[in-house]
């Protein structure tokens, strides 16, 4: 037994004097590393599992923040003016010391709370319409000018020079009233000025009622310019001329808009006020400070700190003293960023939801993993623990030794699974991110301790859960001794503590109230689209996990049963393999179990991913198909009388690319009761919107082409009737609390017109109508309440038959386009243009369903699910399969006499290797039948709830809140099956004969007298 033992005499007293704990604490290590040196390849591999699981952790929030700070760069980008802070007062003085303190305390203000985030900031001065001076009588011209500024030093970055150059910094001259000017090549043309040009402007300084002196001040053209479009910075200015208008039959003059620069302008009247004495200007200037955050200096991690600190800035701002000081300074106002950053960071946090649970379900199935591979590794060990203990070796000696081993590999894999996982999201996001290296960099690699650090947590976490499930398994190991580890491994004795306490029950009950509320929250229409949304996908997910849980733990408590009665069965047949399998593992089942589980999850983990993932992509192309309802589609810039359809419908289907085109009305009518419910009416024309409309399974079950046969043949008696025949939205239904085959009225906001219409058909969603029953939360989301489609000849007929045609054009005026278009990218690009362009044709907003699609599937959030369920695929799987050939390997290890006794008995390796065969076949088909079904399961279960919808654009989810809210469940989320499903029962087969022969070789290898001898004990 040396071989067994290090050199220590586990029979002598432990030490008792004052170092006994570090004379304890050096036999812990000893122990460890000496068992570190017979061990090193399980131990390698336990340490490579924490490793990947504490990187596979660390990856998935790291590449999250990744997309949603990318997301967040996006919304910067189509909405720029969501960056600007503006601070704007009146000033009816100007001085140069007192503006220069002002900005002071504004600067001190904005870097002590948003410093961080902003770039350089400015100040702009725009003066009142004042009049321009005849210069050669001195008398009043009748147009007006103002003067905009801005720093001289930011003209070039924000404007083109065509002509001259831009005003400079200081005066002309100190000792004349004259300021340089420069004007956009509009007003140049229009007042057919150029550079060396003179205005005379006149602006007058007031003390009410007694005195007046006024200031004549020369504009003298050094440059003509374009002004970048960039409205913020400008300050809408447009520098345009155009006419004042007409008085008593004459023109009035002009109103033009010039440039001049900050510094300039603010040197020149701070000169007059010092000449006129208190006096005061008689129109105030605007001032203005534009501090712009810079979307590179901001991560999404920053998002809600940056609320909080721009409204503490305004907040300060509005109560410091030293910025209320007229009349230079006076009603003072901050204009905060636009709701677009506050609609994004919202959007996100509802879209997160369904994200993050995922992200923490991956998170749970990984250290699930672990915690198996874990147990099973020092289970390896186990045999070791017991011959120590029965040769005097202390149980804290024992636990000493392990324990000390997993703290060394749990070091190991907090410290190396963070700087992993930094390297792994960065190549991640490299393939699923393309384009925006420069920004991942900026975000992962300029601060990479602060990253690290933010990674702490998860790392912890990790490590935690691998220790913890160590200690648990030490201290079980330390508590055997050979008798009872042998006995153990015979026939399973121990009864488990969930099987003690009925967890199996416990999760059963505890998933009826989950299941239950889920239900309640999605057919109630208690709660706006916003509320439900954030409650249902938790309650799914938890209700689904507690069913999965159930289900797992009563398998658990009647696999020995079902093993038990497979070897009767057996035992009735002839052959020797299947029974010896199943006696075998029917006696200790533990290991089998174990096995299939690991496989088992793995399969549905892979199965539900893919599932998602499918389910995601179609989303996408079913919401891009509903939000568009065609190819192409929009609102005509024009509207055209009813009588024009045919001629309207031509001229579309002329234009290269279109197929199809199918004009029609869309507009909002009121119904109910109380006239207070809104219905969207979509009026199409029949006979062209089967071939030019996308309808999807997700609209309704019924073909379109069904549908639009139904309002045909249902409006030859709509004259006489004066009734509409509609097809009806569930959400019309619900709200005008329709019976199928009933008529409703519907009537205009404005009263003139009421029309009685009658549900022939009612399906889930209508294309291009983003509605909703319940309450949207927002009284300005304006998400009608259903929706109506009708046969605009119908329609149109009916109107007439009771109205003037006068009326009809003017309630019933085509003014919405679907068209049907070839996939020929340069014609599509063409035909683009040409719709977005002025004209009769010209479409606003035009909606793309090409392109909508591929926004949607490059949308952060859809990427971020796409890595996530990557990382959370490949991991299940990786370590199912090295799981799975690691307990195949220990299962045949810990039986190794046994099997030696059958071989000198006279069985042969042919006959070893049927019985692993069975073995094996037995836990791989149960596990492949458990996977499927548990994975089926929870898909069919979670799947609705966790895909989401995306917005892009100017397309009807994008308009509101109340319609992004909405947009979450209309159309109706369809479950997709991927393709490749099938090939699972493949990848099992390999793992199956990989498997198989790891064992049969390890149950051939070693000769039958060397293992007997070993086992002599």
């Amino acid at each position: 037994m040396a071989r067994f033992l290090p050199a220590f005499r586990s029979a002598s007293p432990s030490p008792t004097v004052n170092n006994g704990g570090e004379v304890a604490s050096h036999s812990f290590v000893r122990l460890a590393f000496w068992r570190l040196r017979r061990t090193w390849g399980l131990l390698s591999l336990t340490a490579l599992g924490l490793l990947a699981a504490v990187t596979i952790l660390c990856t998935v929030p790291l590449y999250s923040a990744l997309t949603l700070s990318l997301g967040l760069q996006d919304a910067f980008r189509s909405q720029p003016q969501s960056a600007d802070i503006v601070v704007e007062s009146n000033a009816e003085q100007l001085s140069a010391s007192g503006l220069s303190h002002a900005s002071a305390l504004l600067d001190q203000e904005f870097r002590r709370l948003l410093g961080s985030y902003l770039s350089d900031a400015n100040l702009s001065i725009a003066t009142p319409l004042v009049p321009l001076v005849n210069a050669d009588t001195q008398t009043i011209s009748g147009s007006e000018v103002q003067l905009v500024t801005e720093p001289a030093a930011n003209l070039t970055a924000h404007a083109s020079l065509l002509a001259g150059r831009f005003p400079q910094a200081t005066l002309p001259s100190s000792s004349t009233d004259i300021l340089e000017i420069a004007l956009s090549s509009q007003e140049a043309s229009q007042l057919k000025a150029r550079p060396g040009s003179t205005f005379i402007a006149q602006f007058a300084y007031v003390q009410i009622p007694t005195q007046r002196v006024v200031y004549n001040v020369t504009l003298r053209v050094v440059g003509v310019f374009s002004p970048h479009p960039d409205p913020s910075f400008w300050q809408g200015a447009t520098f345009t001329t155009s006419p004042r208008g007409v008085s008593n039959g004459q023109q009035l003059g002009q109103q033009s808009t010039f440039l001049t620069t900050t510094e300039s302008l603010l040197a020149l009247f701070d000169r007059f006020g010092q000449q006129t004495h208190g006096l005061v200007l008689e129109e105030p200037f605007t001032l203005s400070w534009l501090y712009r955050i810079d979307p590179q200096k901001i991560s999404i991690g920053d998002l809600r700190l940056l609320f909080t600190n721009i409204d503490q800035v305004e907040s300060n701002i509005i109560n410091n003293p030293g910025l209320n000081t007229p009349p230079l300074i006076e009603h003072l106002q901050v204009n905060l960023p636009s709701d677009a950053l506050q609609k994004f960071y919202d959007q996100m946090s509802t879209l997160t939801i369904p994200l993050f649970s995922l992200v923490a379900l991956v998170m749970g199935l990984v250290l699930f993993f672990v915690a198996t591979i874990t147990d099973l590794l020092i289970d390896r060990q186990s045999e070791a623990v017991a011959i120590l203990r029965s040769r005097g070796a202390s149980r804290l000696q024992v636990a000493g030794m392990f324990l000390v081993q997993a703290l060394l590999l749990t070091l190991l894999a907090l410290v190396g699974g963070p700087l992993l996982a930094l390297g792994l999201a960065l190549s991640l996001a490299h393939v699923l991110l393309p384009g925006n290296e420069q920004l991942l960099q900026l975000l992962l690699i300029s601060q990479p301790l602060e990253t690290l650090f933010s990674l702490s947590g998860y790392a912890l976490a990790a490590a935690l859960v691998g220790l913890l499930t160590m200690a648990i398994t030490i201290g079980r190991a330390t508590r055997s001794d050979v008798l009872a580890l042998r006995r153990e491994a015979a026939r399973t004795s121990q009864i488990p503590l969930w099987q003690r306490l009925h967890l199996d029950v416990v999760a059963a009950l505890l998933m009826i109230p989950g299941y239950g509320m889920a239900l309640y929250l999605t057919n109630s229409q208690a709660l706006d689209g916003h509320t439900r949304l954030i409650l249902l996908t938790p309650l799914t997910l938890l209700g689904a996990l507690l069913l999965i849980l159930a289900s797992l733990l009563l398998l658990l408590r009647l696999f020995p049963l079902i093993l038990t009665a497979g070897a009767r069965l057996a035992a009735a047949r002839r052959g020797l393999a299947p029974l010896l399998a199943l006696v075998q593992m029917a006696r200790a089942p533990r290991q089998s179990l174990r096995m299939t589980l690991l496989l088992a999850l793995a399969i549905a983990c892979l199965l539900f991913t893919q599932v998602l993932l499918a389910s995601q992509v179609q989303r996408s192309d079913d919401s891009s198909s509903f939000q568009v309802g065609a190819d192409l589609s929009g609102r005509l810039t024009q509207p055209h009388t009813p009588r024009e359809l045919a001629t309207l419908t031509a001229a579309y289907r002329r234009l290269p690319g279109v197929l199809s085109a199918s004009p029609g009305l869309a507009t909002t009518l009121s119904g109910g009761g109380t006239q207070d419910v809104s219905i969207a009416l979509r009026a199409v024309d029949a006979a062209t919107f089967t071939q030019t409309a996308q309808w999807r399974r997700a609209n309704s079950t019924v073909p379109l082409s069904t549908l639009m046969q139904s309002l045909v043949s249902a409006g030859r008696d709509a004259v006489m009737t004066h009734v509409v025949p509609a097809i009806v939205d569930a959400n019309a239904a619900r709200s005008l609390q329709l019976e199928p085959h009933k008529t409703f009225t519907l009537s205009s906001s404005d009263g003139q017109l009421s029309l009685a219409f009658l549900d022939v058909a009612t399906v889930d969603a209508i294309p291009t109508i983003v509605s909703s029953s319940s309450p949207s939360g927002s009284p300005g989301d304006d998400v009608p309440d259903g929706g109506v489609l009708v046969d605009y000849g119908t329609y149109v007929r009916v109107l007439q038959n009771q109205f003037q045609q006068e009326f009809v054009a003017q309630e019933a005026p085509l003014n919405y386009v679907w068209l049907r278009t070839v996939d020929d990218g340069n014609q599509l690009a063409a035909l683009r243009q040409q719709l977005s362009q002025t004209g009769a044709l010209a479409l606003s907003p035009l909606l793309d369903r090409r392109a909508l699609r591929d926004q949607l599937l490059r949308a952060p959030l859809y990427l971020d699910l796409v890595g996530v369920l990557t990382i959370g695929a490949s991991s299940a799987l990786l370590l199912a399969l090295f799981g799975s050939l690691t307990a195949s390997w220990l299962s045949v290890r810990r039986r190794l006499t046994a099997f030696a006794v059958l071989r000198a008995l006279g069985g042969s390796p042919g006959q070893l290797a049927a019985t692993l065969a069975w073995e094996q076949l037995l836990i791989y088909a149960f596990a492949l039948l458990l996977g499927i079904g548990f994975g089926a399961l929870f898909s069919w279960l979670t799947v609705p709830a966790l895909v989401f919808t995306a917005t892009s654009g100017n397309a009807p989810a994008a308009t509101s809140s109340g319609a992004f809210y909405v947009a979450q469940s209309m159309p109706p989320v369809q479950l997709a099956i991927p393709a490749w499903l099938p090939a699972i029962p493949v990848l099992l087969l390999v793992l199956f004969v990989l498997a198989l022969a790891l064992m049969t070789r390890t149950v051939s290898h070693p000769a039958v007298s060397y293992v007997l001898r070993v086992s002599e004990d």
